[in-house]
């Protein structure tokens, strides 16, 4: 079971909603300004087995759906502490969020993803992902797999920097087990990366 948390006002396209399971709750929040789903949303909505709340904000004003989407994360956060929690925004300030969530209530399986379709991304797609430029990048695939590696979001952002930083494999390598302390952590990265550690020499 996962939760996905919309912020409507930022992010209108549903598109792969359909692939999400029985399981899986769709919380969509909305101001009055972003209030309306068009026909194709309808049918994508329609074609999910996913369950769906939907969350007026109350009242107005700058960063109304910022603040109540995040106090309902830390509901969840107490109610559910073992499901996973998508923020589907581009909204980078949601980062912030995450980080604290992380450091503070060490809770890391929260994640920010900007649309359905990197939710459950199909493996081939990953598995010959070459950049991150390609349809996923290393990062969203990363956030993607962080329950399953027990990383958080800095962690995350610091393999990232790691391997824009150094050239080969073996300097990869060597800096995440230095950073990590943890060989068996930073096998099983290497192996979710893979794809992108081609690229290096």
């Amino acid at each position: 079971m996962a939760y996905y948390l919309i912020d409507f006002e930022n992010v209108k396209n549903v598109q792969g909603v359909n692939a999400l399971s029985k399981d899986d709750k769709v919380v969509f929040f909305y101001s009055k300004n972003a209030n309306s789903l068009n026909f194709s949303l309808h049918v994508e909505i329609s074609k999910s087995q996913a369950s769906f709340e939907y969350f007026e904000i109350v009242n107005s004003g700058k960063n109304a759906l910022d603040f109540q989407l995040s106090t309902y994360l830390g509901n969840l956060i107490a109610k559910y502490p073992q499901e996973k929690i998508y923020i589907v925004s581009k909204d980078t300030g949601f980062d912030n969020v995450i980080a604290f969530c992380s450091k503070y209530l060490s809770y890391s399986k929260v994640a920010r993803i900007e649309n359905f379709v990197s939710v459950k991304p199909n493996q081939k797609v990953i598995k010959e992902a070459t950049s991150d430029t390609d349809a996923l990048s290393m990062v969203e695939i990363l956030t993607l797999k962080s329950a399953d590696l027990d990383i958080n979001h800095d962690e995350i952002i610091k393999i990232s920097e790691i391997f824009d930083q150094y050239k080969t494999r073996q300097a990869i390598n060597g800096n995440m087990v230095k950073f990590f302390k943890n060989s068996e952590k930073v096998g099983k990265i290497n192996k979710v990366i893979k794809p992108f550690l081609k690229t290096k020499s």
